[in-house]
C-alpha cells in the first residue's frame, strides 16, 4: 500500500525471488517425472494417473 501514496492506484507487487534450478535439480526433477511415464502402445508413452498414491 506504501506505493499507493503517489500514484494512487492499486498495483501487483511482489517481494518473492524464486531461486533458478541447478542443472543437477533439473536433471533430478526430469529423472523424478519419468517416473510416473507408462508404456503405450505403438511406442508412446503416457503419464500415471496417480489415483492411488
Amino acid at each position: 500500500m506504501r506505493h499507493m501514496a503517489a500514484n494512487k492506484k492499486l498495483m501487483a507487487r511482489s517481494s518473492h525471488v524464486k531461486p533458478f534450478l541447478t542443472d543437477a535439480n533439473k536433471t533430478e526433477r526430469l529423472r523424478f517425472a519419468m517416473n510416473f511415464l507408462l508404456p503405450g502402445s505403438k511406442g508412446r508413452h503416457f503419464f500415471d494417473n496417480m489415483y492411488n498414491q
